[in-house]
């Protein structure tokens, strides 16, 4: 098995989990992945290779698990590779089909995966994005890529997105349209934050329902059950990819600090703001099998 033909992609809305999702894969002995050092040097090379310091003698079990610890190569996103495989595409506010990838594209895709996966000495490759699915997309330069779908309730993933700085306004939209009882929810809040990161993540639950994908190509997975059970939901998504299961990744993954927000996200919130959420989210969450 090639780590060109068969790449791990983890997908999901911002804030949903997918990065510690990312760091625990990580952790797996044949998995290369793209850190923040790679963004100095586009196109991976000796800057990807840094991420080998996990693999000295005893240093993955020594090395801090939290997040944060930017002196070590830790796993992240990297729309700046992506973006420059792509020519800017990759980030283009809308979601991307098959007919969107070029013979120019898929090749410098392919040598993205390729170079990490050679730097890093690992015979398979991961990344994450956020956003839109572009499942299509990419399988159309990885047929036989793999993709897992985390999943988080849109009240939790709308109160932290709130909490980044990142988080960008009405102003910056470009996820698709809004119903106009969202719209018309949105505008009698006072165009509140929070109604916005609702229907931010009403708006792509809906087009990551819609990604067509064979059963064997596509898994989902929940936050709140990885956070309850991070043994058994690693060893189902290491299953679903075909990567062993082996003591040193159970070590690994033992070792890492995990607790859940999900309980919590009505920290900070008002009443009102509280029942703001439910009004724009109620029917969805049912629909996704999260309790209103």
């Amino acid at each position: 098995m090639s780590a060109v033909d068969s790449p791990i992609f983890l997908i999901g809305t911002g804030r949903c989990g997918s990065s510690l999702l990312y760091r625990l894969l990580s952790y797996h002995p044949d998995v290369a992945w793209i850190s923040h050092y790679t963004s100095y040097l586009p196109g991976g090379g000796a800057w990807a290779a840094l991420a080998r310091v996990h693999d000295l003698p005893g240093m993955a079990d020594w090395l801090p698990k939290a997040e944060g610890t930017r002196r070590i190569p830790q796993p992240t996103e990297n729309y700046r590779l992506l973006n420059a495989a792509t020519d800017g595409l990759f980030t283009a506010p809308r979601e991307l089909t098959a007919d969107d990838m070029t013979d120019t594209a898929r090749a410098r895709l392919r040598a993205l995966v390729a170079s990490h996966a050679t730097a890093q000495g690992k015979s398979r490759f991961a990344m994450k994005h956020t956003g839109f699915p572009r499942v299509d997309y990419l399988r159309a330069a990885f047929p036989d890529a793999k993709f897992v779908h985390m999943r988080r309730d849109g009240r939790a993933v709308a109160a932290s997105l709130c909490r980044v700085d990142w988080w960008s306004g009405e102003g910056q939209w470009g996820w698709g349209a809004v119903s106009p009882e969202d719209l018309a929810i949105y505008r009698e809040s006072g165009s509140h934050e929070l109604v916005l990161a609702a229907i931010y993540w009403k708006v792509l639950m809906r087009q990551y329902d819609a990604v067509q994908a064979p059963a064997d190509r596509l898994l989902e997975l929940r936050y709140d059950a990885m956070v309850a059970d991070p043994i058994g939901t690693m060893r189902a998504l290491a299953d679903f990819v075909d990567l062993p299961w082996g003591p040193v990744f159970e070590r690994r993954l033992v070792a890492t600090p995990m607790t859940s927000d999900d309980r919590k996200w009505r920290r900070g919130l008002t009443p009102e703001e509280v029942g703001l959420l439910e009004r724009v989210l109620h029917d969805d969450l049912v629909e996704q099998g999260f309790t209103p």
